[in-house]
């Protein structure tokens, strides 16, 4: 088990850092229940006609959650969004 976990880990660390985040023009971002009670998670989503992926997962549903987001992104990146879509 220990083997398939660090393959596993060896693989998500090695797409994070290998990952490109650029070109990043229209976004997509909904939250989702994971646990009992009302425990959420935040995704985000590239919705881009090119590309369709997630980019990054919050902890919670809140504005410090998104903020979390956007920080992440950077000023530059984020000021290049032309659509944002979400049904919060």
């Amino acid at each position: 088990m220990e083997t398939v976990f660090s393959s596993v880990k060896w693989l998500v660390d090695y797409g994070l850092e290998t990952r490109v985040m650029d070109k990043i023009y229209s976004i997509g971002i909904n939250e989702i229940h994971v646990f009992k009670g009302h425990k959420y998670m935040t995704l985000v989503y590239q919705i881009d006609q090119h590309s369709k992926r997630l980019l990054w997962c919050g902890k919670d549903r809140t504005s410090k959650t998104l903020l979390r987001f956007f920080r992440f992104l950077g000023k530059e990146k984020t000021a290049l969004l032309k659509y944002i879509c979400t049904d919060m």
